[in-house]
């Protein structure tokens, strides 16, 4: 099986020694979206010569540590930029582009959103 080590900086009691998770969540996020776009390229018959995906998002560590209870833990917003290469007409190449952002990457994007999360013992 495939293994990531994870670590947080020596501020959150980590050694730094790998990405922290939030890291790994951004990179996991890139991953699926890179074979979203990749898939819906191939379908479209657009050859991709280049395919880019940088991701970044603000926590607020008050929150995580549950430290301010105005403050919720993760992610507000989660940016990223799609930097392709290709030598498809640029109206198939928006076409493309809209179709990718309508399609599987927002959906994955909702399922942060509606997300639900319960915690229990077994008896």
């Amino acid at each position: 099986g495939v293994f990531h080590r994870a670590d947080e900086p020596p501020q959150l009691l980590g050694k730094n020694t790998a990405s922290n998770p939030q890291e790994l969540l951004l990179a996991a996020l890139n991953a699926c979206m890179t074979v979203g776009y990749a898939a819906n390229a191939a379908v479209m018959g657009i050859d991709l010569e280049n395919l880019e995906i940088k991701s970044e998002g603000e926590l607020d560590l008050r929150g995580f540590l549950g430290l301010d209870p105005t403050v919720k833990p993760g992610y507000d917003k989660v940016r990223y930029t799609v930097t392709i290469r290709t030598s498809a007409p640029s109206e198939q190449v928006q076409i493309f582009l809209t179709q990718a952002c309508d399609g599987d990457i927002a959906q994955l994007l909702q399922l942060c959103k509606s997300h639900h999360h319960e915690t229990g013992t077994e008896d």
